[in-house]
């Protein structure tokens, strides 16, 4: 910023009622550090106090910037406030090594000198002088001597008068001298700004140098150890910079060995990278460089793309041999194991290790599923009525309808001996009575000595024989269901029956729910452990109808209120305020309502 206005002070008349007042001009500091000070003159006597931060105002704003006081209380119509800038005449700008040169931070100290040196003129433009050039008549009478009092001109610059004490003056001797010392101050720190700002010869001050010479370079910057200049650092191509490292040109593009390698040599170098280490190469070389292959270097990028005349790292090949090569050691490529083994990609001959391409297998496949396709699951139906059926191992295929409306009917399925993936298919085509499978020998039924029994209508059931120690028929019930106790099946349709009394062998419990809020959630749980965090209302939220449980309450002392929809006798709530521990009942007779009971304080 800059200081374009002179205005170090704005004064105001109290009225009563406002609080805010305007900082006209700009201040450095904010806050408690806002480099204000305000004083209050009384109107009638002339009588002023200077006031205090936070006592009797606050600060806004600042930091470079206008802003606000903020008064405690509203000056009454018989003061005057005056509000003067100022500022602390402290140098606080530290220019950090290697740092540009900062130009805002710069200008903000040669901001903060100006404004005291604006102060500072304006504490002398109020000490008392005489004005060379005065040609008037004031009378050169002097008055009667008045002890420790000063002469003073009168009201028309006529004569003196008896005038302030030697006090007042000894004060405004000092304030004037004061004036002087940081007027001189302010001109050292502006030799000093300067010297910062563009000196190249030596140091600007202490250990510092200029932003000049960090900038373009200077004794004791130039070529230093742990300095040098930015233009330096940015485009020394000769050697180091202060010693040990380089400027960003050379890493960027410069030949220097010993950088290890600048960017532009590790960008497109074409063997190994200068000064760099024996098997370091180039993004260049490594994207598509000669002679990279082999276990050393391990293979370009193109390499790995598209080399088919050998390995690319003497153990693993290229994506392209991977996808269409005819190199045996690479275990077949994808073009192989889709069409066929050898050079020509023949169907018939083995990709490796004897096996061969999809294309074979698929061909073997459709032959298959053509020869399948030739045949049927069940060639034969049959429709039984009577009481016993023994089919025979030579019945294979057949689909048994078993008609059992006026009998059961009993099915001895034959010894399967070696009779290997024999199949029958039977199917109960009347509600009535039921369809009974029972082995041969020593044979079993799914694993099991013991006879299956189907009783639905339409149940089906297959058998397929399987060759095993033992002979097993495994049989899948395609349809049958058996319901247990509590519930009913009609047909497939099984259902619960809610009207039948429960008997329980094991428990029947929830997990209490822990809170600390007073507010019960009815979907987490039934049960509850309560400990107020403070004072709080009983509220529940999904409330159910029929649901009901218990809450523990341990209180420490919390005042317990209640929510319009929790309903209790008069004593519940001063009762559970008490610290102490309590059994509290609830029941939801409603979706509406929830009634809650307790027990006195329990130990």
């Amino acid at each position: 910023m800059t200081v374009s206005s002179t205005t170090t002070s704005v004064s105001f008349t109290g009225n009563g009622s406002t609080t805010s007042f305007a900082v006209t001009f700009p201040f450095q500091g904010t806050g408690t550090s806002s480099e204000l000070t305000v004083v209050q003159r009384t109107i009638a006597t002339g009588a002023e106090t200077t006031l205090s931060y936070t006592t009797h105002y606050t600060v806004t704003g600042g930091s470079g910037s206008t802003g606000t006081v903020v008064a405690a209380s509203a000056p009454a119509d018989s003061v005057q406030w005056h509000i003067r800038r100022n500022t602390t005449t402290t140098q606080t700008v530290d220019y950090v090594t290697n740092d540009p040169f900062p130009a805002d931070t710069h200008e903000l100290a040669l901001d903060r000198l100006a404004m005291a040196g604006q102060e500072r003129d304006g504490d002398i433009a109020q000490a008392f002088k005489y004005p060379d050039t005065y040609t008037g008549s004031a009378s050169t009478t002097v008055p009667e001597p008045s002890a420790s009092k000063v002469l003073a001109w009168n009201s028309g610059a006529s004569a003196l008068e008896n005038g302030p004490t030697t006090t007042a003056i000894s004060a405004a001797a000092t304030n004037a001298a004061t004036a002087t010392t940081k007027a001189n101050e302010a001109a050292a720190s502006a030799v000093t700004a300067a010297n910062y700002a563009v000196k190249i010869d030596g140091i600007a001050a202490s250990s510092d140098h200029s932003s000049k010479a960090w900038a373009v370079g200077g004794s004791g910057v130039t070529d230093t150890s742990g300095k040098g200049a930015s233009k330096e650092w940015a485009t020394e191509t000769s050697g180091t910079v202060d010693g040990t490292s380089f400027s960003a040109k050379e890493y960027a593009a410069g030949t220097q060995a010993s950088t290890g390698g600048s960017a532009k040599d590790w960008a497109q170098d074409t063997n190994q990278v200068n000064g760099a280490g024996t098997n370091d190469r180039s993004a260049k070389n490594w994207a598509q460089g000669a002679s990279m292959t082999g276990s050393t270097l391990g293979g370009a990028s193109k390499d790995w793309a598209s080399l088919t005349s050998s390995t690319v790292d003497g153990t693993l090949f290229s994506s392209k041999e991977y996808a269409l090569g005819v190199q045996g050691s690479n275990g077949g490529s994808s073009k192989q194991w889709a069409l066929g083994g050898g050079s020509s990609y023949t169907e018939g001959t083995a990709v490796a290790g004897g096996v061969f391409s999809a294309k074979k297998y698929a061909a073997n496949a459709a032959a298959s599923a053509a020869v399948a396709a030739s045949g049927q699951i069940y060639s034969t139906v049959v429709n039984q009525t009577g009481a016993t059926i023994s089919p025979a191992l030579s019945a294979d295929g057949t689909y048994f309808l078993c008609d059992t409306s006026s009998n059961n009917i009993t099915v001895t399925l034959p010894a399967i001996g070696t009779s290997e993936g024999v199949k029958y298919a039977f199917q109960k085509t009347s509600a009535s009575n039921s369809l009974i499978f029972a082995r041969s020998g020593s044979d079993t039924l799914n694993g099991s000595a013991s006879n299956i029994t189907m009783t639905d209508v339409n149940a089906q059931i297959q058998f397929v024989s399987d060759d095993n120690s033992p002979d097993n028929w495994v049989g899948v019930n395609l349809s049958q269901i058996t319901v247990g106790s509590g519930l009913s099946k009609t047909g497939s349709v099984v259902s619960l029956n809610l009207t039948q009394d429960q008997s329980w062998t094991g428990s029947q419990r929830s997990t209490p729910v822990t809170n600390t809020s007073g507010s019960f959630d009815m979907n987490t749980g039934n049960n509850f452990n309560y400990t107020p965090g403070g004072n709080q209302a009983i509220t529940f939220t999904n409330i159910t109808a029929g649901q009901g449980g218990i809450l523990y309450v341990v209180n420490s002392g919390h005042t317990i209120t209640k929510h319009a929809s929790v309903k209790v006798d008069a004593n519940l709530l001063s009762t559970v305020t008490a610290a102490g521990t309590y059994m509290l009942g609830y029941y939801a007779p409603t979706s509406a309502i929830i009634v809650v009971t307790n027990s006195l304080a329990v130990t």
